[in-house]
């Protein structure tokens, strides 16, 4: 497996635009960003650049510990709409809230390749659980779900509707 990782950084457009040569090369099966500064308009040059979205190699992303908000979790939805080759999606510890697992939804209801994802400790409310569990149930492929934790704030009762709902399809809730 190759990896890009960064971690700790603060990166800018020359940064993104070595990602971006990264990525073109096809080769990178996992791209990490973890506790990085990026702003919205590099995420938008990094996800709707050509080498991100030809990547075929590319299956696992890990964007976590505050390095996205919902206004980039939309920039990197809108891209993964068009084209995505993805099995794992970890968004952990981001805390983009019900607004961006609304846009997580909204790609988990056409997309045929994840399997996993991780959204723990991203302030998830019941609204925005509830809106998700709904996409779910027109994605089949969704194997493991990781998105409980202390920061979030879903109720017992729509835990217990989650897996109501989906004990026929062995989906690994952690």
């Amino acid at each position: 497996m190759c990896v890009l990782e960064f971690c700790f950084n603060k990166l800018f457009e020359g940064d993104i635009n070595n990602i971006r040569s990264r990525l073109g090369q096809n080769n990178i099966d996992k791209f990490v960003l973890m506790k990085c500064t990026i702003s919205n308009e590099c995420y938008r040059l990094l996800f709707n650049s050509t080498e991100f979205m030809n990547n075929s190699s590319l299956k696992h992303l890990k964007i976590s510990s505050r390095s996205i908000n919902s206004d980039g979790l939309k920039i990197l939805v809108d891209s993964l709409l068009k084209v995505n080759n993805l099995t794992t999606l970890d968004l952990s510890n981001n805390r983009v809230g019900d607004n961006g697992l609304k846009h997580i939804s909204d790609l988990i209801k056409v997309d045929d390749s994840l399997e996993t994802i991780h959204l723990t400790d991203n302030d998830i409310t019941d609204e925005g659980f509830n809106y998700f569990m709904e996409s779910l149930k027109e994605n089949t492929r969704i194997k493991q779900l990781y998105i409980f934790n202390g920061n979030d704030d879903i109720s017992e009762d729509s835990i217990r509707k989650f897996r109501t709902m989906f004990c026929d399809r062995n989906i690994q809730v952690v």
